[in-house]
Formats: structure tokens, C-alpha cells, sequence
């Protein structure tokens, strides 16, 4: 894992980890294609049991170390560590004649290229994708997401004597946003703007970015609208992403849930509030469900962090659930 994490792999440069990749693929003896999106698969491609997770970060290198059981650098929560588990818990099923792939998916954190990829090329079976969600943690459902650019345009004005301030306007019409909950929440992310000492803009844009989940039924376009005053507004809804439910009898995640009490934790469904590559996959699957090592709570941050203990339950894990569905318990 730790040469995995070495490799500096933010969205779109997921080619830097090629020649680690195929020493890893080597010493686990997993076939490795390669595609065009510059996504990893190890393994048969065709294989009904996928493990998918991606090999992709966020932006922000962290110094790669292990202390005390515990193994930080950019990556090591999402997803190299997931991705990590599942390599080895493919290994292991290789070896005892149990056919697995695993999808080391580029650009997730991003515009999702590989997913999209995947899904013009196969169809899945069943499916575990590889984020954290804790080791006894099942997630059976992701909010939707959409990312939105607002414009407002007004008057080009002297500063000293403007009759109206489109940017007091836009900071006033952050403040009117609806209050987050589960069912939606819009977060402005940027503002940009003209800037000048003595002129008032005359267009400013925003971006915001909407999660919402399976039971909403509003627009959240005209909220966005609804909350800003200027002489003119636009929004422009440049992505849009399903939210995702799937069924806890159903077979990915009951399976998940018996092997990991099996192993001794108590297990429990969950809900996450951002969004995935399952959210892209769920459709072209027969059953899916999010499970990985790793606190969600360090993803992203600069305290990315998870134990050698979770990595190797998580393994266990894996390997258990493609044992029980070749052999069901």
C-alpha cells in the first residue's frame, strides 16, 4: 500500500501510478489491463464478483508514513485503502480458483471517467464498491449531486456613487439559500467576479453544489433562482448525478452484513450524504453496495489516515463475501 500511496495520482493522473501498478499486479499474479481512461483492471473484466474502487485523490500530496498501526498519505481513506484490501482479498480468491476483477477506476473524484467508460463496456453482477464507510458500516445509499453555475448580471457602476452592488446582492442571496439537511443541501463553492477598486461588477458567477437525496421532489434550480435578487440571473446545471438506493435484502449487501458478523463486529446499514461511482454503476448491476476501511471523516483531508488493522478485516472481509456467493453459506 505504501508504494501505492507514493504514487501522486489526483484526477487525470492516474497515469503517474503505472509502472507501480504493474509491479503490484506481478506479485499478486492478477492479470492487468490497462484502458483508455487510464483506469487499472485486475483480473478477469467478466468475472460475475467485481470489486470496484479508483485509484485517483484529491488534489494535495501527504507525506506517506506508518506508526503505530496506522498508515497516512493522500489516498490512504479514499480509496487506496479500500483498493488496497481488495487487491489482496483478490489475490487470495485467484489463488483458490475463485474469479474476481478488480476496478481501479480513474477520475471519480472528478467527472467519473472511468466509471462512465465501464458502463458502455460491460455489465456487472455483483458488485462491492471500494470507499470508506468503516469496517462494519454497509452503505446502501448515496445522495444525488448536481453542480450548478449561477450568473448574475446588473449595472457597470462608479464605485463612489453606485446606485445598486450586484456582489452585495450575490453575498445576500448566499445567505437567503435554503438550510442544509439530508434531503438537499446547496453549497456555494466559489464566486468570480470583475475586480476593480472604483467599478461595481456587472456579472458575477457562482458555483454551487447541490446534493439531494432519493425522496426529494422539489427543484432545487428555483431555489437557487428564488434565493438571489439581480437585474438578471441564469443557472446552468452542468452535471447531474441520480441518488441511489439499493434494497438491504438484496443480495450484495445482506452478504456483506452476514460475513462481517460471521467475523465478529456488528454490522449496520448506512447512508452517505455525498456521492460515488456507485451511483453511475448501480444500473448496470444486478446487486451493489459500498463497503471499505477507513474513516469517511479523514476523506479529503490532510489527516488521511487508516489502520493496518481495518485493511486486514477489510480483506477478510472481501474475500469472505466472493467465498460465501461461489459457496453460499
Amino acid at each position: 500500500m505504501l508504494k501505492l500511496l507514493d504514487c501522486y495520482t489526483p484526477s487525470h493522473k492516474e497515469e503517474n501510478a503505472k509502472e507501480t501498478v504493474e509491479g503490484i499486479a506481478k506479485a499478486l499474479g492478477l492479470k492487468l489491463t490497462q484502458t483508455s481512461s487510464h483506469s487499472y483492471y485486475f483480473g478477469e473484466p467478466s468475472s460475475d464478483i467485481a470489486f470496484v474502487s479508483h485509484i485517483d485523490t484529491v488534489e494535495g500530496f501527504i507525506p506517506v508514513t506508518e506508526e503505530r498501526g496506522w498508515i497516512y498519505g493522500r489516498g490512504a481513506v479514499d480509496a487506496k485503502g479500500p483498493l488496497t484490501s481488495m487487491l489482496v482479498a483478490a489475490s487470495i480468491l485467484s489463488k483458490e480458483g475463485i474469479p474476481v476483477c478488480v476496478f481501479a477506476l480513474s477520475c471519480e473524484e472528478e467527472d467519473s471517467e472511468g466509471a462512465q467508460e465501464l458502463l458502455q463496456s460491460l455489465k456487472l453482477k455483483y458488485a462491492i464498491v471500494g470507499e470508506p464507510t468503516g469496517v462494519d458500516r454497509v452503505v446502501i445509499e448515496y445522495r444525488g449531486s448536481a453542480k450548478i453555475v449561477l450568473t448574475l448580471k446588473g449595472k457597470k457602476e462608479h464605485a463612489a456613487s453606485a446606485s445598486e452592488n450586484l456582489l452585495l446582492n450575490a453575498a445576500q442571496g448566499i445567505l437567503n439559500l435554503p438550510p442544509s439537511s439530508y434531503e438537499l443541501s446547496l453549497t456555494p463553492v466559489s464566486l468570480e467576479c470583475e475586480t476593480a477598486w472604483n467599478v461595481t461588477p456587472s456579472e458575477i458567477k457562482i458555483r454551487i453544489g447541490a446534493r439531494f437525496s432519493k425522496n426529494y421532489t422539489g427543484d432545487f434550480v428555483k431555489q437557487v433562482l428564488d434565493a438571489f435578487n439581480a437585474p438578471e440571473k441564469r443557472v446552468t446545471v452542468l452535471e447531474k448525478t441520480q441518488p441511489v438506493f439499493v434494497e438491504p435484502t438484496s443480495i450484495v449487501p445482506r452478504t456483506l452484513v452476514r460475513v462481517i458478523q460471521q467475523l465478529g463486529k456488528k454490522p449496520a446499514f448506512a447512508k452517505k450524504h455525498g456521492t460515488s461511482d456507485m451511483n453511475l454503476l448501480a444500473p448496470i448491476c444486478t446487486s451493489i453496495a459500498a463497503y471499505g476501511p477507513g474513516d469517511p471523516r479523514l476523506a479529503h483531508t490532510d489527516e488521511e489516515r487508516v489502520s493496518v488493522e481495518e485493511l486486514l478485516f477489510a480483506t477478510k472481509v472481501y474475500a469472505a463475501f466472493a467465498k460465501s456467493l461461489v459457496k453460499p453459506l
